[in-house]
């Protein structure tokens, strides 16, 4: 019985560590939809975006940038992008 007992609790303990992500991940969502509720703006939407994508709180992701489709040229063009300026503050973040 306390085999049985020790692996129930590691397999609660593992599900408690998925519910802990995935509690995150939606009140990072709801927090970036509300962010992005907030304003019509198109370069402020965008901005919001990838600034949630690189914050300690967010992602964590220590730079992004963003393509668009552009529908004349049937390509991904370059719209925004956030990171740090140079290695020294790269190393520093």
């Amino acid at each position: 019985m306390t085999r049985d007992l020790q692996d129930l609790t590691k397999q609660n303990r593992a599900f408690e560590k998925i519910l802990r992500k995935k509690t995150f991940e939606l009140s990072l969502f709801r927090e970036l939809t509300s962010a992005l509720l907030s304003t019509l703006d198109l370069e402020q939407i965008l901005q919001r975006i990838l600034v949630g994508m690189t914050a300690n709180e967010g992602l964590g992701f220590n730079r992004a940038f963003l393509l668009l489709i552009d529908n004349v040229q049937n390509m991904l063009e370059g719209q925004m992008a956030v990171g740090p300026a140079n290695l020294e503050e790269a190393l520093r973040i």
